[in-house]
């Protein structure tokens, strides 16, 4: 892990107002949590923002989760592999029982035009090491963690900064935790916005 501290950060923080506008705020107390993936990425290329994944602690999702909602955030559901819960409560009594069993679950909003998806690890369960999950990544233009609290910012992979800088795609083959589907629409989504498999 490697701490990145010029423009780089002011570009993610930038990215994060113009997406969340004064929603940033319900992110500033949370220590244990990290934007990190596409965010990240398009915001250092300054390319249009899709979306926000943070990868969370349990105890910061379930609060994050509830001051989205708060700010009229609409729930979509949450998914643990195939499975998709309905609501929070019925999310959150089912967490330990399927816990084990996954690389991460993932809870949906959508405010207008906006997504953010909050992603639980399984892995990683204890306080400060949330960003390693972002190490599992299939690629390492993906792997650059910011944690909104603190205005922190990590390389989670080495050379990752550089790929993203250069448009350069590299895939860590044993990572593809996501399924080569998803993967390959991805990378032709980013060649089409003259990024290069390497």
């Amino acid at each position: 892990m490697k701490e990145i501290t010029n423009d780089i950060s002011l570009n993610i923080d930038f990215a994060l107002y113009n997406y969340l506008g004064e929603d940033i705020k319900i992110f500033n107390k949370f220590e244990d949590s990290f934007v990190f993936g596409g965010f990240t990425r398009d915001a250092i290329v300054g390319d249009k923002i899709n979306d926000l994944d943070m990868v969370c602690s349990v105890d910061d999702a379930v609060q994050i989760s509830f001051l989205l909602e708060k700010n009229k955030w609409f729930y979509n559901g949450a998914f643990a592999g195939k499975e998709k819960y309905k609501t929070l409560k019925e999310k959150f009594g089912a967490i330990a029982k399927k816990y084990k069993n996954f690389l991460c679950e993932v809870y949906s909003f959508t405010k207008k035009d906006k997504e953010i998806q909050l992603i639980i690890p399984n892995r990683y369960v204890f306080k400060g090491q949330v960003i390693d999950f972002v190490k599992s990544v299939d690629m390492t233009a993906s792997s650059v963690a910011y944690n909104i609290q603190h205005n922190y910012c990590a390389e989670m992979m080495d050379g990752a900064l550089k790929d993203i800088l250069n448009k350069d795609i590299k895939i860590i083959d044993e990572n593809l935790n996501r399924g080569s589907t998803i993967a390959e629409e991805r990378i032709q989504k980013l060649i089409k916005k003259g990024w290069s498999l390497r």
